[in-house]
């Protein structure tokens, strides 16, 4: 997938609604939406396929199950146990979207 469509899944997996891609003079071309929190603001969705705070409130709205697959994930891309210290942003973004069903091979 590319980063955009990761990114924009990933906000959408988040609880953000009306994505879509916004241009500036000054960083160019962005998605941007609500977020959860602020449904009055036009903002842009923080980058989470590069950016391991924005991962690491994604990964606080995966639960039980959920949260033990994305683990198991971290765990076999880094092959370590310790896959969740040492897995970069870009891994833990796939292993989110294959966790709640949203990675797509190629696209």
């Amino acid at each position: 997938m590319n980063l955009t469509e990761t990114n924009k899944r990933i906000a959408i997996a988040c609880g953000w609604t009306v994505i879509k891609e916004s241009c500036s003079d000054r960083i160019g071309r962005f998605l941007a939406g609500y977020s959860p929190t602020d449904k009055e603001n036009w903002v842009q969705i923080p980058n989470y396929h590069g950016d391991l705070n924005a991962m690491h409130e994604a990964e606080g709205t995966l639960k039980g199950e959920s949260w033990c697959a994305y683990v198991r994930l971290l765990g076999e891309y880094t092959q370590e146990f310790k896959g969740l210290c040492y897995s970069t942003a870009a891994q833990r973004a796939e292993a989110f979207l294959r966790t709640i069903g949203q990675w797509e091979e190629g696209k």
